[in-house]
């Protein structure tokens, strides 16, 4: 259940980056999908450089969430 919101706000980013990717593709009449392939991956790779700054150890050795 700690990764509820997490999973929600991904979805939301995707889906957001994939309608803003297919609006700018759009208005600069670019041939080939190219920002509604960019835009998603790079909420992808943010997403998981968040996921693993916020389950990773402390430097003191103690996880975040305890068992």
């Amino acid at each position: 259940m700690r990764y509820v919101g997490l999973g929600t706000q991904l979805m939301a980013a995707l889906a957001l980056s994939v309608w803003a990717g297919i609006w700018i593709d759009q208005r600069l009449a670019i041939a080939m999908p190219l920002l509604v392939w960019i835009l998603p991956l790079l909420v992808l790779a943010v997403t998981i450089v968040k996921l693993v700054k916020e389950t990773a150890a402390k430097p003191d050795g103690k996880d975040k969430f305890p068992q």
